[in-house]
């Protein structure tokens, strides 16, 4: 009669353990599973705060034209320019894309002796 009492004490005792640890895993897999959520949440705030979902939806864009004028004037027989060169022109197209909050993707720049230069930015 006692071995049958200690058989099943021990039985309950093996039980109770397979328990425990059936519980430690299932903790463990919540625990996995709560730092795989929180990493793929910083990932995902990483992402909108570095701007790249912003860039992303921007690829697919045409980019916008944007002219800007020389402003030249006459001056003793001489045509003087506001944007003399590709540099100046570049400047301002960018100074031109940052302030309407786009990304400056290219430049057409005209050099004209005569008359006003033309100065076209392309911003996505």
């Amino acid at each position: 009669m006692q071995k049958k009492k200690e058989t099943k004490s021990r039985k309950k005792i093996i039980n109770n353990l397979k328990k425990v640890e059936n519980s430690r895993l299932s903790l463990k897999k919540i625990l996995f599973l709560i730092v795989i959520l929180l990493l793929v949440v910083f990932v995902i705030l990483s992402i909108y705060e570095f701007g790249i979902f912003d860039y992303l939806l921007n690829l697919n864009k045409e980019p916008q034209l944007i002219s800007i004028k020389d402003e030249c004037s006459l001056y003793l027989g001489r045509v003087i320019h506001k944007i003399k060169s590709l540099g100046d022109c570049s400047i301002a197209c960018n100074h031109e894309c940052n302030l309407r909050e786009l990304n400056f993707h290219n430049i057409n720049f005209v050099n004209n002796t005569d008359n006003c230069n033309v100065c076209n930015c392309y911003c996505k």
